[in-house]
């Protein structure tokens, strides 16, 4: 469920950041006025969009299943990298307009991304760890590829 989630919010954002791209691109100069600062507040949030569709289209072909406490820090993950783009969005819309300099929803969106991501990474690294071949299995694998004339599988379930 969350894999269909994260594919489907990837490519809701990219229409958003199409669509943000075309309301730059008839907008301007009249969005901004005349003031580089409003145009360049506008033109990184353009580009936080694609950044945020992306990592969750990232995040929907990484999945995995995971038992215990990790699967709660996997849905911490998710639901963070699922939100970032809303946050990110309402910056979008609220704070050029509003001459937010601080951008407090642009800056908190880039945040959940961050955490979700590294969380995300932390799992997949502490996952890979406890399920790393050992080193004698890698060994005969090869040579009994190479023998074979097929390539060694070393996927992991």
């Amino acid at each position: 469920m969350l894999e269909k989630l994260h594919l489907a919010v990837g490519f809701f954002f990219l229409l958003i950041f199409l669509a943000t791209g075309a309301y730059l691109f008839f907008g301007f100069p009249d969005l901004y006025q005349g003031r580089e600062e409003i145009r360049m507040m506008y033109r990184a949030t353009h580009i936080y969009i694609l950044f945020a569709a992306s990592v969750n289209l990232l995040m929907a072909g990484g999945l995995k299943v995971y038992e215990n406490w990790l699967a709660s820090a996997q849905m911490l993950s998710s639901i963070a990298v699922l939100l970032a783009p809303l946050l990110i969005l309402a910056g979008f819309i609220i704070e050029p307009p509003s001459y937010l300099i601080e951008r407090p929803f642009t800056f908190w969106g880039i945040v959940l991304l961050l955490v979700g991501v590294l969380v995300r990474s932390l799992l997949h690294l502490s996952w890979a760890k406890g399920h790393a071949m050992p080193q004698s299995d890698q060994q005969s694998g090869e040579k009994g590829a190479k023998d074979s004339g097929k390539a060694p599988n070393y996927h992991r379930a």
